[in-house]
């Protein structure tokens, strides 16, 4: 397992509980999922983000990381479907097509798991720096 985290504080703490808990075979990398794309593109079997950014955003830092017929797995809130939908395109162009959607109820809040298929590889370009992806997100509707 590789987590990728861009705060020094937070991969210091992730290393102590790595372990503290005993785990092997973690490694904690202190870059930006952008960045570290650029040494590790299309090299994991599953990638997954939680409470980074909205889906569009999201699937562009994570996406690039998937090898080809792996898995890329978004971890959303109440707000899952909807970002679904304003994420097509983005997937479309990053590779990836739903799989499935898993729906439960954690501490009395909706969660919503999307499983994505990669299908294909992911364009070169991909992802762009993150200023970019936030001032231009994939959304398609550009002339």
């Amino acid at each position: 397992m590789t987590i990728v985290e861009p705060l020094q504080k937070r991969c210091s703490f992730l290393k102590h509980l790595v372990k503290e808990l005993g785990l092997e075979n973690v490694t904690i990398e202190n870059k930006r999922s952008e960045d570290f794309a650029k040494e590790a593109r299309e090299s994991f079997d599953i990638v997954s983000g939680r409470a980074v950014a909205n889906l569009t955003m999201l699937s562009e830092l994570c996406v690039p990381l998937v090898k080809k017929d792996g898995i890329f797995l978004a971890m959303k809130g109440a707000s899952g479907k909807e970002e679904l939908e304003q994420a097509k395109y983005a997937l479309n162009v990053l590779g990836c097509t739903l799989d499935h959607i898993d729906e439960y109820e954690l501490d009395e809040a909706k969660r919503i798991n999307l499983v994505f298929n990669k299908t294909k590889k992911t364009p070169p370009k991909y992802p762009r720096q993150f200023a970019k992806i936030k001032k231009e997100p994939l959304l398609g509707n550009k002339k």
